[in-house]
């Protein structure tokens, strides 16, 4: 795996009251949504009590979950049994009645053992979770740890080692992509919260329509060099195997990608690029490929599983996050086309005054 670039060992500063509830609630929605679940919970362990406490509900009735308010670590429930092994825990069947058709349960665990448990309410309309569903999955529940250790009154603990801060990085692009609105916005998040976790020194995202690749968004290329890829798609380049089977590529080597793609040699060279490794990410929405995201490296690198895995999961992520905000894109020109059209053609001169004209929009109550 790539190094990554270093990390500070300060931890990050204690969150208000406030700010640690919309915390956990977006822990929560990302855990949800992450394997299509229909809800999702989060219980604090306390040591000297062995009882699990209800600390947030998402997406289904506080009432609905009134009996596991307060649980006993020992108790044959997920959540606790989740606890106790340290391992996620799957289950069937909807003990609660929340129309849920079953459950997944996770540790949380600290620097100084398990804090807790996040458990989401699975819906069952897509079959059961895969692994790349289970693997962020697994990101948003060590994120989600990280920030109930840094909560108040919590004693300072040791930074995370290597593997635990990417996965906690990975989780936090998630928050970004939940708060994207326009596409810039998308890519301004996968610029901040991947490429230092990950060691990447470059990116390029590009939508793919009508058989064309469309830059919206790149790091660390001379504009020169990446014009030569824009366009039509043609056989023989990483591209356009990615988009066509869905499946990301690693090239760890110019060596390997000049192998397995000899077209792509004269177009590097001549764009005097010094990328010496790449991933190649589909952006997959509805089941379609609607864009590609290449990370690349200044220096050869070895990819390994866990990295793979979770690059793979941050595509599919960012894929859903990219569709939402081109569809807000769209709908945000034509409401400002409807805006122009409502506004007058032309205004009346009066005498010692000007005319003007703006369009908006009525606020609530209005």
């Amino acid at each position: 795996m790539c190094p990554s670039r270093p990390e500070g060992a300060a931890s990050e500063p204690s969150l208000a009251a406030g700010a640690r509830a919309r915390t956990l609630t977006l822990a929560l929605r990302q855990a949800a949504a992450s394997v299509g679940g229909v809800g999702a919970l989060l219980h604090r362990w306390d040591r000297r009590t062995g009882r699990l406490t209800l600390q947030a509900v998402d997406g289904v009735a506080a009432e609905a979950v009134r009996d596991w308010a307060e649980l006993r670590e020992e108790q044959d429930v997920p959540p606790a049994c989740a606890l106790r092994r340290g391992v996620m825990v799957e289950a069937a069947g909807d003990d609660l009645g929340t129309g849920a058709s079953g459950i997944v349960s996770l540790p949380l665990v600290g620097a100084e053992g398990p804090i807790g448990a996040l458990s989401v309410l699975t819906g069952g309309g897509d079959g059961e979770p895969d692994d790349i569903q289970l693997s962020f999955l697994r990101a948003v529940a060590a994120w989600t740890a990280e920030r109930l250790q840094s909560a108040p009154g919590r004693p300072p603990h040791h930074a995370p080692g290597p593997e635990h801060v990417r996965t906690a990085k990975a989780a936090r692009l998630t928050a970004a992509l939940a708060e994207a609105v326009t596409v810039q916005d998308v890519v301004q998040a996968v610029a901040d919260h991947v490429l230092s976790p990950f060691g990447a020194d470059g990116l390029v995202v590009s939508m793919f329509e009508n058989g064309r690749l469309t830059r919206v968004g790149e790091v660390g290329y001379p504009l020169e060099y990446l014009k030569r890829f824009e366009g039509p798609l043609t056989a023989g380049m990483p591209v356009t195997d990615v988009l066509r089977t869905h499946k990301p590529l690693f090239l760890e080597s110019p060596a390997e990608i000049y192998e397995r793609y000899p077209a792509v040699k004269d177009r590097i060279l001549m764009g005097t690029s010094p990328k010496m490794a790449w991933a190649f990410l589909p952006l997959v929405a509805s089941g379609r490929a609607i864009g590609i995201a290449v990370l690349s490296y200044n220096r050869p690198c070895s990819f390994g599983e866990e990295t793979r895995t979770l690059l793979t999961t941050l595509s599919a992520l960012v894929g859903q996050g990219l569709e939402r905000a081109r569809l807000y894109d769209v709908e945000h020109a034509r409401a400002q086309e409807l805006q122009n059209i409502l506004l007058p053609r032309a205004l009346p001169r009066l005498p010692a005054a000007v005319a003007a004209a703006r369009y908006l929009p009525a606020g609530r109550g209005e």
